[in-house]
């Protein structure tokens, strides 16, 4: 899924249809208030992107590495915190971090870490389609960001509860099971 089809999909839960028809579309003819209004969405799609991956759930990367003392700042991504060190057959090495450098026990290492996703555009690929935090909850983060710059400041408030319902709820059922008795006052 891109970035595109989830804006379309916020545009049409806040029902203006005409934004998400100007989204879908997106021609440089486009009139300059679709305009503003689709780059309000991107920049409010990036600002829950960034609370998932610092706050909830950072997605993660794995890459393949030479040498036994690995610099981090020569990692693909933004690093944020290793979840694993293999050796590429899927055994665990062991490693530690040192400074600003990683050092493996293995000359070649394959390193899974977590990282901070960086801006994106309307054209990318939407990151967390196969994690547990769904689609729904980042639409409603983005509906909540986009009231508040329209000064829609209740609506936004209405929103801001079901996004932090929707993602704390799904990282509850990832960490324990669901007692229903106890959960749900049962």
């Amino acid at each position: 899924m891109k970035i595109r089809e989830l804006l379309v999909g916020v545009a049409k839960i806040l029902e203006d249809e005409d934004l998400a028809i100007a989204i879908e579309t997106s021609t440089e003819n486009q009139k300059q208030e679709f305009k503003v209004k689709a780059d309000r969405l991107l920049y409010a799609y990036n600002l829950v992107l960034s609370d998932v991956s610092l706050n909830y759930l950072a997605p993660t990367f794995t890459e393949k590495v030479a040498g036994k003392i690995f610099n981090i700042s020569n990692l693909s991504k933004q690093f944020k915190k290793i979840v694993s060190v293999t050796d590429g057959k899927g055994n665990e090495i062991g490693h530690k971090i040192s400074g600003d450098k990683i050092v493996t026990s293995n000359e070649n290492a394959e390193i899974t870490y977590e990282y901070i996703p960086q801006k994106t555009a309307i054209d990318d690929v939407f990151e967390y389609e196969q994690k547990p935090i769904s689609s729904r909850a980042f639409c409603y983060g983005i509906c909540a960001e986009y009231c508040l710059f329209c000064s829609r400041y209740e609506e936004a408030q209405n929103w801001e509860n079901k996004y932090r319902q929707a993602v704390e709820t799904k990282i509850d059922f990832k960490s324990r099971r669901l007692k229903v008795g106890l959960k749900w006052g049962l």
